[in-house]
Order: structure tokens, then C-alpha cells, then sequence
């Protein structure tokens, strides 16, 4: 997962958009003081369309007083998705979702950005993550700690030998034992005869 988190990027300026779709100042005002991730986190789109999955996360965001107009201003933590399009010169521009009364509160709260491959409101900067920046921020796992547990298979086999050799004695024991008639037990160790067992013993041969 990426950790690029950028500096402070345009994303909106007030008045006229592209579209003709104006930006009220007030609703740049009302994001800068409202904004909040923990409360709502504003996640970041490609074209606005949600079926792709999001593309990062708006971590903060200021306005700025630029040239007469007031500008908005967003750190993002893009991930690899959007960095990866980024790197093929796709989804380099931003526009914003604003709700103009977030949950029936009166002021204006950033509820998405959309990255597109024109630029919706004037004045956005042109979003560029650099390789250099992916690899520098970028976490990877030493080769050995990629390596899935599995069990060494010669120290396996060799531990489960004896249980299989013990099993298999068991079920043949038992096998043996189950088919076998009922005999008498044998006794342990022999008892010696008395003098009457051993006259009884010699008169079968006379």
C-alpha cells in the first residue's frame, strides 16, 4: 500500500467553472472550517464513478486568498491505483463533491474529489507523483519476510513417519484381532505343577 501523502494541491477556486457550474466562496469557506476525516472522510474517484473503487483518501484541507479569488487547498494520500494512472499522464486534474448543507447542518462539507483528465474548476494544479516518490514512500516486505510458512517437507515427513507407522499397527492389530476366534488367555508365566497334576499328566502315557 502506498504512504504518498502530497503537500497542499488546489483542487477548486471560487467563481466560474469550466462548465459554467459556479463555486460559491461561502462553500470554500464552510469546507475549510467543517472539514473533517474522522467525521466524514471525503475518498477520491475516478471521474466520480464509484464501481472502480476509490483511488485515496482527502487528509486536510485550507482555503487560501490567491490573485483576488479564494482557493482551496487538499493534502491527499492517493494510493497505488491513482499513482499508477498518474504515471501514465491519466486522472491528473481534480474537482470536487461538496454537499452545500451536510446533514442538515447549513454550511458546505467536502464529500468526495473526483480525478479527472480535464480540469472541471480553473485553477486546479496538475496533480504528479513521481516514480521517485512512489519507491522512496513506498513499504516493501525484505524477500524473506514474502515467503509463505509452509512446513519444511523432509522434516514433515520424517515427523510424521512414526504416527503413520504407530496408526497403521494400531488398525492392523485391531483388524487381526476383530477376524481371530475367541481363545483363551494365555497366562503370563507358568505355574509349576503340584505332585497331583503331574501323576494325572503321567497316566495319560501309561
Amino acid at each position: 500500500m502506498s504512504q504518498l501523502k502530497t503537500d497542499w494541491v488546489r483542487i477548486a477556486t471560487e467563481g466560474q467553472t469550466f462548465r459554467n457550474v459556479p463555486i460559491e466562496r461561502q462553500w470554500l469557506v464552510d469546507i475549510a472550517e467543517t472539514y473533517d476525516p474522522k467525521n466524514y472522510g471525503a475518498r477520491i474517484w475516478p471521474d466520480h464513478r464509484r464501481w472502480y473503487g476509490a483511488w485515496g483518501d482527502v487528509l486536510e484541507v485550507k482555503t487560501e486568498e490567491q490573485d483576488g479569488k479564494l482557493r482551496l487547498f487538499a493534502k491527499l494520500k492517493p494510493n497505488t491505483q491513482l499513482i499508477s494512472a498518474n504515471e501514465q499522464d491519466q486522472k491528473v486534474y481534480t474537482s470536487i463533491e461538496l454537499d452545500p448543507n451536510f446533514a442538515q447542518s447549513g454550511k458546505a462539507y467536502l464529500t468526495g474529489l473526483g480525478v479527472t483528465d480535464e480540469p472541471a474548476s480553473l485553477g486546479t494544479d496538475r496533480l504528479k507523483f513521481s516514480t521517485k516518490e512512489r519507491f522512496d514512500t513506498h513499504q516493501y516486505g525484505a524477500p524473506e519476510q514474502l515467503v509463505i510458512g509452509y512446513p519444511d517437507v523432509e522434516q514433515a515427513e520424517s515427523d510424521e513417519q512414526p504416527k503413520q507407522e504407530k496408526h497403521l499397527y494400531s488398525i492392523l492389530k485391531n483388524f487381526f484381532k476383530s477376524n481371530s476366534p475367541d481363545l483363551a488367555p494365555e497366562p503370563s508365566e507358568e505355574e509349576p505343577m503340584n505332585k497331583e497334576q503331574f501323576e494325572a499328566l503321567m497316566g495319560q502315557f501309561t
